[in-house]
């Protein structure tokens, strides 16, 4: 495997504004909502890139491969590249 790419589509998290707008009182624990909904889309997108890993390496050694983020406006995508073919090649 050369490298595998998952993306996951950014919602549009305009109403949590909205709302933090039409209610100022609530805000008080919502600080960074927009770094908290990208680390949750990190997350998920780890969490299938192991399963995926998992099935098609027999559960190998995960410290082989290199997980490189990539955020832009409307999409998150997780690139996993096997160390050992970088080395090889």
């Amino acid at each position: 495997m050369k490298y595998l790419e998952i993306t996951q589509k950014k919602n549009n998290q305009k109403y949590i504004e909205n709302l933090l707008k039409t209610y100022p009182k609530i805000s008080s624990g919502r600080k960074k909502y927009a770094e908290h909904y990208t680390r949750i889309l990190k997350n998920l997108l780890l969490t299938k890139a192991f399963d995926l890993l998992q099935k098609e390496e027999n559960g190998s050694n995960y410290f082989n491969y290199r997980f490189i983020f990539i955020n832009n406006k409307k999409f998150i995508t997780l690139k996993i590249i096997n160390s050992n073919d970088n080395l090889n090649n």
